[in-house]
């Protein structure tokens, strides 16, 4: 790998495709009663609880791909001073990069790009970046520094966040992704999710929001571009991981909606009748030939959208209309 000096130190130069997230990982909320939303999202969603912080009334739910897939916290203006002291609502989603040496050189081309970061820290288990978006929506760019983060998080956790700077330490280039995770199940729960996959953005500033998640975020366009009414971007895997709309057609800007894998299509229906029988209003029902999906509503007001992808079916984005395209990320 070519290399140049910086500093004495030498920094890798790789190519500004792998210097992008992998995928989104996790949706972070601010709600009006933690525990509430815990039993709500381990009950209804089918997420199980991996860890709490009380100091900070926060809790974080997964089914094992990773560290969590959503966290719930009741509003702190210490993390986003800039809110009013009720806000409800999406506090961040998360991308993942492969290493840390990814993470680094990602920092300096946002630096480059003046993005200005409102926190950067270390979590025990991740470096992590944070900066708001041209609309005004929190993001997290980060990476996995410990592959078995249950080993450090888990029951209930105090961390004290240690300083920590992009190139301090040297990073390497360990991957500390779990590839083939063991996922669990909350059996008598109503959804029954294997992970978090994609986010939703409704943009009132198309031009700039485009720029930043393709050129500065890193993300590559699977469909539209900056000419159109909508565009789906990927990580380095290729996946649909971020959607973004102009704010069209009755859509309010902010943050749409996340989306969730289901196992199998059998699921997603038993699901739809175990909603029905709780008395869970569905949001979303929508039977496109390439993707099964339902969505509800959370204690908040927050759309969660789940789905299966039927096997081998294409999709055909040149014949997508905006409304459909809006469910099939």
């Amino acid at each position: 790998m070519a290399i140049q000096e910086v500093d004495q130190q030498v920094k890798p130069i790789m190519p500004k495709s792998l210097i992008a997230p992998r995928r989104l990982t996790h949706s972070n909320y601010f709600v009006a009663d933690w525990n509430k939303s815990m039993d709500f999202y381990t009950n209804v969603v089918g997420l199980n609880e991996a860890y709490r912080r009380p100091p900070l009334k926060a809790g974080f739910i997964c089914n094992g791909n990773t560290h969590h897939d959503v966290a719930v916290m009741e509003f702190s203006t210490r993390y986003w001073p800039e809110k009013d002291a009720d806000h409800i609502g999406l506090f961040h989603v998360a991308f993942e990069m492969e290493h840390d040496v990814s993470l680094c050189l990602w920092y300096d081309r946002a630096v480059e790009h003046d993005v200005n970061f409102t926190v950067i820290e270390d979590h025990g288990n991740t470096h992590s970046t944070y900066m708001y978006d041209p609309d005004g929506n929190q993001i997290e760019v980060y990476v996995d520094t410990l592959k078995e983060w249950w080993r450090l998080k888990h029951g209930t956790f105090y961390w004290q966040n240690p300083d920590w700077r992009p190139w301090t330490p040297w990073p390497d280039t360990e991957r500390n992704v779990v590839e083939e995770p063991e996922f669990t199940r909350v059996d008598d729960a109503v959804f029954h999710p294997l992970k978090t996959t994609a986010g939703t953005f409704v943009t009132r500033d198309w031009d700039a929001m485009y720029f930043f998640y393709t050129e500065v975020v890193g993300l590559q366009p699977l469909a539209g571009g900056p000419e159109s009414d909508w565009a789906v971007l990927a990580g380095t895997l290729g996946e649909r991981t971020l959607g973004l709309f102009r704010d069209k057609g009755g859509l309010t800007p902010g943050f749409h909606h996340v989306s969730m894998c289901m196992p199998d299509e059998a699921e997603l229906d038993a699901s739809k009748a175990r909603a029905r029988d709780a008395g869970i209003d569905l949001i979303v029902d929508i039977d496109h030939p390439t993707r099964r999906s339902l969505g509800i509503h959370d204690l908040d007001g927050n759309l969660l959208h789940f789905y299966h992808d039927r096997d081998g079916a294409k999709v055909d984005w040149a014949s997508v209309t905006a409304e459909q395209a809006l469910y099939l990320v």
